[in-house]
């Protein structure tokens, strides 16, 4: 995600990964989009004793405390050298590394802005970012739709199983046959023909028709519980 869809080991086969991995000790390099907290964690689980890589639950319990800090311009920077981030005030930074390699004394801090820009600027030059912007146009995206009284009996009248019909079952139709990153190198099938893919899909889930004319679908899995 932070490398925004790069091909990670270009140009290797299986067999080198496993090779550049196992015996060479090789780890991917951390993209430049990604806060090194995060890289950290990643080479955690990159351990080659399994023992030695988070749990699950120490991942949930670490990763909201890693999150990027925001921070704030409270002055404008604007210069021709292109390692430098040009801002003006007021506008949100975000922190990705605050000893980034080349830089003495941490003068520089590693950071990225609301349009994708990547640079270094002054930790001087901002402040902390406290807050949400424009809290009010964003809680209008996340309002839950209205729910009419009308609309709630009608579905509490409604049988059980037709309910679940009224979420469409899988149909075996979506198929990853290709990729393209970022940088443009593409794996899988990135031109085909569409009907010949068509054919290989798994047929449909049978259904078997009720006598009241309702379709019934084959029973679900029960889930598995966990002790």
């Amino acid at each position: 995600m932070f490398s925004y869809g790069m091909n990670p080991w270009a140009g290797y086969t299986g067999a080198q990964i496993l090779s550049a991995i196992d015996l060479e000790g090789q780890r991917l390099d951390c993209p430049e989009a990604c806060p090194i907290e995060f890289y950290n964690i990643m080479q955690k689980c990159w351990a080659h004793n399994p023992e030695d890589r988070p749990s699950f639950d120490q991942l949930v319990s670490c990763l909201p405390d890693l999150m990027p800090q925001l921070l704030i311009t409270v002055s404008e920077h604007h210069g021709q050298d292109k390692t430098l981030l040009n801002f003006n005030r007021n506008e949100v930074i975000i922190l990705l590394n605050r000893c980034p390699s080349g830089v003495i004394n941490s003068e520089y801090w590693l950071g990225a802005m609301r349009n994708g820009t990547i640079g270094l600027f002054k930790p001087a030059e901002t402040v902390a970012y406290l807050g949400a912007e424009s809290p009010a146009p964003a809680t209008v995206n996340f309002r839950a739709p209205i729910i009419k009284k009308k609309d709630v009996k009608v579905s509490k009248a409604m049988p059980a199983e037709k309910k679940k019909l009224l979420i469409s079952e899988p149909q075996g139709d979506v198929r990853h046959t290709c990729h393209v990153g970022i940088d443009g190198t593409s794996f899988g099938i990135l031109e085909g023909d569409k009907n010949l893919l068509s054919k290989a899909l798994p047929p449909p889930f049978p259904t078997t028709a009720t006598n009241n004319g309702d379709a019934k679908v084959p029973p679900r899995p029960a889930p598995r519980r966990i002790p």
